[in-house]
């Protein structure tokens, strides 16, 4: 527990600028023990923005580790990826109403 907050106290200064770095942040926690903090969210967040395929297997162990906004975060950040890459949703996610809707509409879009 003590190392959990030993990892939050530096998080005050820490800001996920790049994928990078946000991959860097959220490694720094356990399986389970990712904190709903901004900067957590905010990292899962730039990864949704900017990473590539390489990064779903981060976001997906997020899925299926965490909890909550955490979880949810993750959940958005996979399905923008792989709209923008326009990759199929993977078997496995459990996609957020919206995003479901999106898919689906792009899916029509392009038959």
């Amino acid at each position: 527990m003590l190392f959990l907050f030993a990892i939050v106290a530096q998080l005050s200064t820490a800001h996920a600028g790049t994928s990078s770095e946000a991959i860097q942040l959220l490694s720094r926690f356990p399986a389970g023990a990712v904190p709903e903090i901004p900067e957590v969210l905010d990292a899962v967040d730039q990864l949704g923005q900017k990473a590539q395929t390489g990064e779903l297997a981060l976001l997906e162990s997020l899925v299926k580790h965490e909890s909550g906004a955490v979880r949810s975060s993750a959940t958005d950040a996979i399905a923008r990826i792989r709209a923008r890459l326009g990759l199929a949703p993977s078997p496995d996610a459990v996609l957020p109403l919206d995003a479901y809707v999106a898919e689906l509409v792009v899916t029509e879009v392009k038959e």
